[in-house]
Parts: structure tokens; C-alpha cells; sequence
């Protein structure tokens, strides 16, 4: 039997999830660096702009790791 043969496959919303959860935090520390360099050049509109756009992502980010997390404890992973 081979290795190939023993891993189950991932299921097709769970590697969504996976996938559009390492979107969201890596928008959110885009928006964390875009917000720095906002903040250096003394734009502190933009800066606070950037800086919420950067909450929600990371808002997001957190309910998508508790999601998986339940998704992982349920199936075991």
C-alpha cells in the first residue's frame, strides 16, 4: 500500500477555508505594513483607513481559525 493511499483526501470547503484564511491575515499584516508606511509619511487619514481595513481582516482571520479548529477537532485532524 502506498502513502498516497492512507492520506484522505481534504475536503474541497475545507481547503477554501484554508486557502481564504491565510488570504485574510496575510491582507490584514499587508494592511499593518501599508498603515506604517502611511503613518512615516505622516499621513494619519490613511494610516487609520488602512489601520481598520486591518481589524477586519484580522476579525476575520480569528473566525476562521476557530472554524477550522472545530472542523479540525470534528474530523479527527
Amino acid at each position: 500500500m502506498r502513502v498516497r493511499d492512507l492520506v484522505e483526501p481534504v475536503e474541497e470547503n475545507d481547503a477554501d477555508l484554508v486557502t481564504v484564511l491565510q488570504s485574510v491575515l496575510e491582507h490584514s499584516w499587508r494592511m499593518d505594513a501599508y498603515a506604517r508606511e502611511a503613518d512615516r509619511a505622516g499621513d494619519a487619514e490613511l494610516a487609520g483607513w488602512l489601520r481598520r481595513i486591518r481589524d477586519d481582516s484580522a476579525r476575520a482571520g480569528d473566525q476562521g481559525k476557530v472554524l477550522l479548529a472545530h472542523r479540525l477537532d470534528r474530523d479527527g485532524g
